[in-house]
């Protein structure tokens, strides 16, 4: 026990070296003589504070309600002639608040003893010291300030030594070597952001299940290459490829049906499809370069040919058994579905994180493609009708069959 605690005491032989002990012996000294003042004034004051309850208990010794009015005057006299500090003048304020019965046989008192004789009154040492109050704070401020200056020098010492020592970006994280601590560390590393894709975050065990990843799996056909849409957005785009300079409310009008509206098709198009829609001279709007090329390679991504147009029988079926809703979906749609029939209840912001979009996105799927498929309950959960996911399960079905 003794070894242990002369690790607690520095050598202070070093206190005017350039040794690095010699800080930690001045740190050590700071904190023992802010410890030492504070512990000396409490007792100080502690003892003044004994000192002043037993003078009050003095004139209070041998004293009754029948008695108090006859020993007024020498109790009274009793007091002026005490030695401790305030006791005299607190009594002779009480005695005067001290009213005397018809009779001139009882005491009444006007105002409660506890108004002349309180912590604050008897022990303003104690509870009115600011000095008293701050030595706790002043002793963490040390000890924090002891901490970092001897992890700076630490650090150093190691580093001239040849020790490889890394310091994070932000200087919050220390790595040393297992080797010289004697025990294993580990570090866990933050995957990098992927695509807004779902199969970005499933990888990273952020869901939980793995229908999503079916997503990847299992891809609707055919877009798989390009960015996911919403219905409403597509309708945005289709509408601006046939009718070049519109003006906005034209727009709104026209995709009206797919639950679009003043404000979402606003933010859509300055955000989210900022890139590939552009405004000319007059507010008309009409597609941009990039948005051009994006419904060109969708067009070259569609069946052309009537083979591949045209369904066979089996496969109509299974497209009827698997519902017509589902398989319309468009990608992000279905992303959204299957997250929501994976996390029934959950909330809008959950699902925009895992599928790394904007909650906006989401917002737009479910008042659009998805609205009558998903639900959203009094706790602002949304999750999907029973026939929808008896659709979905017939339709991932399919797609296993396939």
């Amino acid at each position: 026990m003794m070894d242990l605690l002369q690790h607690l005491i520095p050598d202070f032989a070093h206190m005017f070296s350039a040794n690095p002990n010699g800080i930690s012996a001045w740190f050590w000294l700071v904190t023992a003589l802010i410890f030492g003042f504070s512990l000396f004034f409490l007792m100080l004051h502690f003892r003044h504070f004994r000192a002043r309850m037993r003078a009050l208990r003095s004139l209070l010794d041998g004293q009754s309600k029948e008695t108090l009015a006859a020993n007024r005057r020498e109790t009274l006299h009793k007091a002026q002639e005490l030695k401790a500090t305030n006791v005299g003048m607190l009594w002779r304020e009480f005695d005067e608040s001290l009213v005397l019965s018809s009779d001139q046989q009882k005491l009444f008192n006007t105002l409660d003893a506890e108004h002349f004789f309180n912590a604050r009154t008897l022990a303003s040492g104690l509870t009115a010291s600011r000095l008293l109050a701050a030595a706790p704070s002043f002793l963490v401020a040390v000890g924090v300030l002891g901490t970092f200056v001897g992890l700076t020098v630490g650090l150093e010492a190691l580093r001239r030594r040849g020790i490889k020592v890394e310091v994070s970006e932000n200087h919050t994280v220390l790595s040393i070597p297992n080797d010289l601590l004697g025990f294993d560390t580990g570090a866990y590393e933050t995957p990098a952001r992927r695509s807004a894709d779902v199969e970005s975050v499933a990888a990273n065990g952020a869901m939980r299940s793995s229908t999503i990843a079916s997503w990847r799996d299992n891809p609707v056909p055919q877009r798989t290459k390009l960015p996911p849409f919403s219905s409403l957005q597509m309708a945005a785009l289709r509408y601006l490829e046939t009718h070049p300079r519109c003006g906005f409310y034209a727009l709104l009008e026209a995709v009206s049906n797919q639950g679009g509206n003043v404000l979402n098709v606003k933010t859509m198009l300055e955000s989210s499809l900022s890139q590939y829609v552009q405004q000319d001279e007059e507010g008309n709007w009409l597609l941009s370069t990039h948005g051009e090329q994006l419904l060109a390679e969708l067009a070259r991504s569609e069946p052309s040919d009537a083979g591949q147009s045209v369904p066979s029988a089996a496969n109509m079926n299974a497209n009827e058994n698997a519902g017509s809703r589902v398989a319309r979906l468009e990608p992000f749609a279905l992303a959204v579905l299957r997250y929501f029939a994976a996390n029934p209840g959950d909330k809008v912001r959950y699902a925009a994180n895992v599928l790394e979009v904007d909650a906006r996105l989401v917002n737009q799927a479910l008042y659009g493609p998805l609205k009558g498929i998903c639900t959203q309950d009094d706790k602002y959960g949304w999750q999907l009708t029973g026939a929808a996911q008896r659709e979905l399960e017939a339709f991932e079905a399919e797609g296993r069959e396939q």
